[in-house]
């Protein structure tokens, strides 16, 4: 029995389709999954030799419960960076969102002009208390010059918060000798003629900001994520009050962080007693040099852009000292 022309025309058309089909579904389907299995097997033996290099065991239930701590571990971690942010910045949050808004509005707004102004009122407010500042002693002055007028501003309130604490336990810092750098000279209105420069030596508390250290995690690392700005200063008064102005300046982390209470841990001290007078009143009387810090951690992000006018209102760490500011006219 023959079989039709025509039958096997259709024959051939519907295996030709069928095939076809088969071809699309393969290179549109199945070709692209076969391809990703690939990749995802290469995957697979990739991570499992890295593993086996670093030593992990092909433990599931094992990493799963490692991944556990390690990710308890870093929330502890945040949680530590979040309370060393508050307890370091505690001290000057306050008066930096009263006057600024913020942190970094603080960074980028601050100017000169501002430092100057809040200069001369600390050495108003210290001088009711017969206390003189000293560029050649203290190390800044109003004057001063610097790249960057952040630190600057934030080591003069680590002068006003040491001074004020001492001061209100009763303790008052030593006055030394020292000879100006430029010393004033006397004139008379009557004769142009300058009169005889002031050769002899002035007196100063003695109060010295030292050069600021950084702390980075990594040797390369070329932005510190912790400031500290120490401050020398020699106090005299009673012993038990020395003692309670140690408790101040203990800054523990179950304070308020928003009461702007100083945080100055110590890290070196020198106690003498000072020797009896003729009557006796300075027998519990010590002087103390000691030095302590501040901290300070900056904005890891751009400043924000300036208020609108109307609205007024990693390892062990490593410290890097960095460069004393130079004093305006000095050498």
């Amino acid at each position: 029995m023959r079989v039709p022309f025509a039958s096997l025309r259709t024959l051939a058309i519907v295996t030709g389709s069928l095939l076809l089909l088969y071809l699309l579904f393969y290179l549109f389907l199945i070709w692209p999954m076969a391809q990703q299995v690939a990749l995802k097997r290469e995957d697979v033996r990739n991570k499992q030799k890295a593993f086996q290099a670093r030593g992990f065991p092909a433990d599931a239930a094992f990493l799963e419960s490692l991944l556990a701590d390690k990710s308890r571990d870093y929330d502890w971690l945040k949680t530590r960076w979040q309370d060393i942010n508050t307890l370091a910045n505690a001290g000057f949050l306050k008066r930096i969102t009263a006057k600024y808004g913020s942190l970094p509005q603080f960074m980028s707004q601050i100017s000169r002009l501002d430092y100057q102004e809040e200069y001369s009122r600390i050495e108003r407010d210290l001088g009711r208390y017969n206390l003189q500042l000293a560029e050649e002693v203290l190390g800044l002055g109003e004057n001063t010059v610097a790249p960057d007028i952040a630190p600057l501003m934030v080591q003069l309130w680590t002068l006003e918060n040491a001074v004020k604490t001492a001061l209100q336990e009763q303790l008052v810092p030593v006055t030394v000798t020292y000879t100006p750098k430029k010393v004033p000279e006397k004139t008379d209105p009557a004769n142009p003629a300058p009169a005889k420069p002031i050769t002899a030596p002035l007196t100063a508390a003695d109060l010295s900001l030292l050069p600021a250290r950084q702390y980075v995690l990594n040797p390369a690392d070329t932005r510190a994520f912790l400031h500290e700005y120490p401050l020398r200063l020699r106090l005299r008064g009673p012993l038990q009050n020395f003692c309670n102005f140690l408790v101040k300046i203990a800054y523990l982390p179950s304070d308020n962080a928003t009461s702007e209470k100083p945080f100055l841990p110590v890290s070196r001290m020198e106690i003498h007693s000072l020797p009896p007078d003729a009557g006796g009143d300075n027998r519990e009387l010590i002087e103390v040099e000691l030095e302590c810090s501040t901290f300070f951690v900056y904005p890891q992000v751009k400043p924000e852009p300036p208020a609108p006018a109307a609205a007024k209102a990693p390892e062990q760490l490593k410290p890097v000292v960095e460069k004393a500011v130079k004093p305006a006219g000095s050498p």
